[in-house]
Order: structure tokens, then C-alpha cells, then sequence
């Protein structure tokens, strides 16, 4: 029952941890919706951007110096690439100056491009997340945690079985604990097992010699059944006798020795029965009273000794 209880506590701990995410989690399934398709309409919105910006390309000898917004930029083997996506000023040598303005449809796919951004920006506070990827794995914890309130309610129901809270469970281990002191007390200096899979061990290996004595018992009964059965049925010289029909002749030769002495008390002339006392007699003692006269009896109804009793 510990098991159970450390059990037990292992999946509450578990489902309190879960329950504290769920929470403080602001992002869900339709959260994280949201704000994929805002991320998706900034990245569309960018790529019209790019498409709509105008490309300049400005050639010259090596080394020749050019200044673009202000800032001198030196010419090689290769056209300086410019992207026009804001008004940009390029000063050549000999007093030329070229300058570039962006579309008015850039400048509206611009604007449109700030709203998005600021809407993803909104929805990524809200969430409580510092990107769309940050937002992703809040969901994935999120449905992390409610699994895990799903197997730690399976875990303690499984640990409190037929009880209805730990408090109950806890109570009855601490009762149990009683009981296993008790019976150490009132077995002191005797050894117990140690641990409840010793007990388990002895128990078994004390049923399987129980079992075994049961069987050697109900052999040994019926062998005896058997035997003595056979001595009956068989006769004169059938075969040696069983355990119960040694018995049964140990005690018929019992009974006849008995009588024996009976008879001789009686023919001694009244000395008495040396196994009964003067008790009535047994058939010998019977035989020998109906002697006649001369054994002290009347025709055929003589006593056994001088007053021994009627046969």
C-alpha cells in the first residue's frame, strides 16, 4: 500500500504541475490559428513588397566613386544593385544626380504591410509568446499538460482503487502499520519476514506442504480402505489383511484374551475377573458357569466365582 501512496502523490504532483500551465497558458488551438494566418499575410504582403520595388543598377569604371543617399560608394566588377523601395539619391561624377520614388502602389502595399505587422505583433502579446514559433510550443506544452492530467487522474484512480481520496488510503496503511507492530510485539523473539514478498515466499512454500500432506493423508486413507476391503472379500488365506483389518484382528484377539481370563476367574471358584474386578463375565465365563454343580452354578445358569455377577 506505500507503493500505492507514493503512487498516488507522484500523480497528483504531476496533474497540480499540469493545471498550474493550463493557467498561465494563453495560447490554444484557435489562438495559434490566429496567429499563423497573421504570420502568413506578413510574409505575403512582404513578398508583394519585393516584387513591387524598383531595382537599380549603376555601372562605371573600377573605382569610380558614385554617392547614393549621402554616402560615397566606390564602383568594381560588378553593377552597385539598389532596391528603390524608398526614395533614394545617387550623385554622379560630373555633377549628375539621379533620383528614385517608389510607386504609389508600393507605397500603399507599405502601409498594408505595417497593419499586418502590427497585428502579428498584437496577437503575440496577447498569446503571451515573443514569436510565432515561441506561440507553437506554448500549444504544444499546452496539450502536453492536458495529457498529462489525463494519465495522473488514471494513475491515482488506479492507486486508490476501491478508495475514494488518499486521506483514506493514508489511514489505512497507517492502521496496517499498527496491526504489523502489534503482532511484532506479540511475537517478540520469534523471526518474522522481513518484507511483505518473504511473507509471500512462506506462505506459498507452507500451502504447497499443506498440500502435500492432504495428498499423502488421503493415499494412506484409501490404501487402508482398500486393504481392509480385500481381507473381507477374500476369504480364508486371500491375501494379508489391510491396516483395518489388522486392527480389526488385533482387537478380536484382544476380546478373546479377555474372556479367557474371565473363564479362569470363574473356574478358580470365585477369585473374580482379573481384567474387569468381578464384573459380569464374558462368554468363556458364561461356558464355563453352565458346567454343572461342581463350578458353583445352578443347571445350567452357574455364577462366575462366589458372587460375580448374572452372565
Amino acid at each position: 500500500m506505500e507503493d500505492r501512496l507514493r503512487a498516488l502523490d507522484e500523480a497528483l504532483e504531476r496533474r497540480e504541475a499540469a493545471r498550474a500551465f493550463l493557467a498561465a497558458c494563453r495560447v490554444d488551438g484557435q489562438k495559434l490559428e490566429e496567429i499563423e494566418q497573421a504570420a502568413d499575410a506578413v510574409r505575403q504582403t512582404e513578398a508583394q513588397m519585393q516584387a513591387a520595388t524598383a531595382q537599380v543598377e549603376v555601372t562605371g569604371p573600377d573605382g569610380a566613386a558614385v554617392v547614393v543617399d549621402g554616402a560615397e560608394q566606390r564602383l568594381g566588377g560588378e553593377p552597385l544593385r539598389l532596391d528603390a523601395a524608398e526614395e533614394r539619391r545617387i550623385e554622379l561624377p560630373g555633377g549628375f544626380a539621379v533620383v528614385v520614388r517608389p510607386s504609389r502602389s508600393q507605397a500603399l502595399l507599405e502601409g498594408r504591410l505595417a497593419e499586418r505587422r502590427r497585428r502579428l505583433e498584437e496577437l503575440l502579446g496577447e498569446a503571451g509568446a515573443a514569436s510565432v514559433e515561441a506561440a507553437r510550443e506554448l500549444e504544444q506544452r499546452r496539450r502536453d499538460a492536458e495529457r498529462d492530467i489525463a494519465e495522473a487522474d488514471r494513475a491515482a484512480k488506479q492507486a486508490l482503487r476501491d478508495l475514494p481520496d488518499r486521506e483514506d488510503l493514508a489511514g489505512r496503511i497507517a492502521r496496517t502499520r499498527e496491526r504489523v507492530e502489534g503482532y511484532r510485539s506479540a511475537h517478540a523473539g520469534r523471526r518474522l519476514p522481513a518484507t511483505l514478498e518473504e511473507a509471500r515466499r512462506l506462505k506459498a512454500a507452507s500451502d504447497d506442504e499443506r498440500g502435500r500432506a492432504q495428498q499423502q493423508a488421503e493415499a494412506a486413507a484409501a490404501a487402508a480402505a482398500g486393504g481392509g476391503g480385500g481381507g473381507r472379500g477374500g476369504g480364508a488365506g486371500a491375501g494379508r489383511p489391510g491396516g483395518a483389518a489388522r486392527r480389526g484382528e488385533e482387537t478380536a484377539r484382544r476380546s478373546a484374551s479377555a474372556a479367557s481370563d474371565c473363564g479362569a476367574g470363574a473356574a478358580a471358584g470365585g477369585a473374580g475377573c482379573r481384567r474387569c474386578g468381578g464384573a459380569r463375565g464374558s462368554g468363556a465365563g458364561r461356558a464355563a458357569g453352565s458346567g454343572g454343580p461342581a463350578a458353583g452354578g445352578g443347571a445350567g445358569r452357574g455364577r462366575a466365582g462366589g458372587g460375580g455377577g448374572r452372565p
